[in-house]
């Protein structure tokens, strides 16, 4: 967003003179992770109009705040750990219910599909919570405080 340059004494600022806290991969990561699991997760409710009217706000949610926790945001950090285990949980009953219910939904694809973005979703999650991730989040919180 802002240019980024290095002073003599080593530290980094950006145009606006605030500190640059450099983002941890497992931030980028988990960022990538619950994207690509929203994204999974869209293609299998596209074929079910149930489902794509109870999960698309929260598809929505997830994606918007999990860039935002990216950009080591807390409370989108706190909210797409509240997002994530609903959809975890929406895609569980659907998935149960379509693969035991007497009209089974879009065949071994869609399980395939909803059990991968699951595993995407947990992992994502998980990451966001690591050590580097939540020290990441405590320097952006401090700098945009001082702001």
């Amino acid at each position: 967003m802002f240019g980024v340059g290095k002073r003599p004494d080593g530290l980094m600022r950006d145009v606006a003179g605030g500190a640059v806290v450099p983002r941890p991969g497992v931030v980028t990561a988990a960022v990538g992770l619950l994207v690509l699991s929203a994204i999974l997760w869209a293609t299998v409710a596209g074929g079910d109009p149930r489902l794509a009217r109870s999960s698309g706000l929260l598809l929505f949610l997830l994606v918007l705040f999990a860039v935002r926790a990216g950009l080591g945001r807390r409370k989108a950090r706190i909210t797409v750990a509240v997002v994530a285990p609903l959809l975890l949980l929406l895609m569980l009953s659907y998935l149960v219910q379509g693969s035991t219910g007497p009209d089974r939904f879009g065949g071994a694809a869609s399980v395939v599909v909803t059990v991968v973005g699951m595993g995407c979703a947990c992992a994502g999650l998980a990451l966001f919570f690591t050590r580097g991730s939540n020290a990441y989040v405590q320097a952006r919180t401090a700098v945009l405080a001082a702001k």
